[in-house]
């Protein structure tokens, strides 16, 4: 048996002790009313922005959306006339994310009651092995790699869990950077695994937090910021930082963190290193028996990951059952419609899942 789980921002959220809004995970609607209260120094560029090129007020109006805007600050980044005006703009939204990210998923207690440990814990009890265990997410934090170290040091009865940075299926973030000084120890950082183990493995379409490339300036340039084959690192921190550094002998460099936009056509800008594991991605889903889809609402801006959902499962043969945990019904409407499944089961939260499964 092979299972694929694939999470979006709600399965985060559901794990987030305090849900208010100015503390809780960023999710897509609504994303830029809320900042406007937690980082307005950050916001402003890009209120100011879509004010000037669009006569359009994004603060509580149908275009309050995080990856609406994301999708048009980008395009926009490769405009002749508006790139370097796009660009700041861009460059503060991903700062906002940072923050954002970091200030509410940082303080996620990892714990044994949590539900994303209860999922896979609950898989390896039926017997599924951790290699034929796949969790393919849309998010950029790191809530599941904490999980999966916190699984992995708490139960050792079925093999190893968690391999980093071999588990993200990305040659380039082999080898992980930690910052000077920082004692070697779990709670800081991850610790380093081996290549030849195998593992559950983690494929982060949309890039992550803690993969970065690195710029000899704070005002890094368009071409030098989208630039599909820059260098790209991982850092082994566990807590996201803001405007992480690198300092060498001869230099200080700036670190920008590495997000795909949920735009059409993204195959063309998207970084090379991370292209191939949208193959692996694929693959896993076209071969999986069981698939749950966890607080992931497959968004209408962000049509190739809805291809590539729709292509691996409306073809897979052996896929008996896939199981949707969200609360909203009409996800549900769109996943029966988009991949036409032998089997949908929903649950609308997942206590409802651990309930009646």
């Amino acid at each position: 048996m092979k299972v694929v789980i694939i999470t979006g921002a709600g399965a985060t959220l559901s794990e987030a002790i305090d849900k208010s809004l100015l503390l809780r995970p960023p999710v897509d609607n609504g994303f830029f009313e809320i900042a406007n209260k937690s980082d307005k120094d950050l916001c402003q560029p890009i209120l100011k922005y879509f004010s000037k090129h669009y006569n359009t007020n994004i603060i509580g109006s149908s275009y309050d959306s995080l990856e609406g805007i994301m999708t048009k600050l980008f395009v926009d980044s490769y405009h002749s006339k508006l790139s370097s005006e796009a660009t700041i703009a861009y460059k503060a939204f991903i700062s906002i994310l940072n923050r954002r990210i970091a200030n509410t998923t940082n303080q996620i207690p990892i714990k044994s009651n949590g539900n994303l440990y209860r999922i896979i814990l609950g898989h390896l009890e039926h017997g599924i092995r951790p290699q034929d265990i796949t969790i393919i997410t849309f998010n950029q934090d790191l809530y599941i790699e904490k999980t999966l170290h916190f699984l992995n040091k708490n139960i050792n009865k079925y093999g190893n869990l968690f391999n980093f940075p071999f588990l993200y299926k990305i040659s380039e973030l082999n080898n992980p950077t930690k910052p000077n000084g920082w004692k070697d120890d779990h709670y800081m950082l991850f610790q380093v695994g081996h290549k030849s183990e195998q593992s559950i493995d983690v494929l982060k379409l949309h890039g992550s937090l803690n993969w970065y490339s690195r710029h000899i300036s704070k005002n890094i340039n368009p071409d030098s910021l989208f630039k599909i084959d820059r260098k790209i690192n991982a850092t082994r921190r566990k807590k996201l930082t803001l405007d992480m550094t690198i300092k060498t002998k001869r230099k200080t460099m700036y670190s920008f963190p590495l997000i795909v936009p949920p735009i059409n056509h993204k195959s063309g800008v998207i970084h090379h290193a991370i292209q191939p594991i949208w193959n692996i991605a694929e693959e896993r889903l076209r071969e999986s028996t069981e698939i749950m889809i966890f607080g992931y609402s497959c968004p209408t801006t962000d049509i190739e990951s809805q291809n590539l959902l729709q292509r691996a499962m409306s073809n897979n043969v052996t896929l008996a059952n896939v199981l949707v945990i969200n609360p909203d019904k009409n996800v549900l409407l769109k996943y029966a419609k988009l991949i036409n499944p032998k089997k949908l089961t929903f649950y609308p939260t997942a206590e409802d899942y651990f309930k009646y499964s």
